[in-house]
């Protein structure tokens, strides 16, 4: 059986070999904008693509068009959390090479969003299989975060299609993806 680590390393190798990263990552969140729970959401929280991430700018913009509330997460020592934003200049670089809130945004209790608050989180990974299953860095900081979103929210992975694997080894913990989007495909696992 292959390890999760296995699977990270696979996944990381397939992420980085995409060719051509900007126009698989336009094609991805062409159809993340198309899904009728997007049009539906109040509240989205997506993380912001960075290094060979898919990019999640043009969800940002269209949500924001839309008038929808955007979170965006961020790292503290006790997990993950998100603050509202109103588009990509109210981010700055952060630990890991990742872009979050600025601190005045951060600090501000009006842009707080709570988990419960979401309806459809926009979740990074290095590998997912057809079943919701994904791997991250291993931080569980995006498992922590879901467990504690509202039942009607909905979990949208976005990845490469070459980043989709077998199996991805799941534990008690792991949370399965509703909905996986690739730049060739829309997967909706079996739940």
């Amino acid at each position: 059986m292959t390890t999760k680590a296995e699977v990270r390393q696979q996944g990381l190798a397939a992420r980085e070999g995409v060719p051509d990263r900007a126009a698989a990552s336009r094609a991805i969140q062409a159809r993340v904008m198309a899904l009728p729970e997007f049009s539906a959401a109040a509240t989205i929280l997506t993380y912001m693509g960075v290094r060979t991430e898919v990019a999640t700018e043009a969800i940002v913009a269209e949500a924001v068009r839309l008038h929808k509330k955007v979170a965006a997460p961020y790292v503290t020592p006790d997990g993950l959390h998100a603050a509202l934003i109103e588009g990509r200049g109210d981010l700055v670089p952060a630990r890991f090479g990742l872009v979050e809130p600025a601190d005045r945004i951060k600090q501000d209790p009006l842009r707080a969003c709570t988990p419960g608050e979401v309806d459809l989180f926009v979740i990074p990974g290095l590998a997912f299989d057809r079943s919701g299953g994904r791997v991250g860095f291993g931080r569980a900081y995006y498992d922590r975060l879901l467990a504690r979103a509202s039942a009607r929210a909905l979990f949208v992975a976005v990845c490469f299609h070459s980043q989709l694997v077998p199996t991805v080894p799941m534990i008690d913990h792991d949370i399965r993806m509703h909905v996986i989007i690739t730049e060739r495909e829309t997967i909706y696992p079996k739940r």
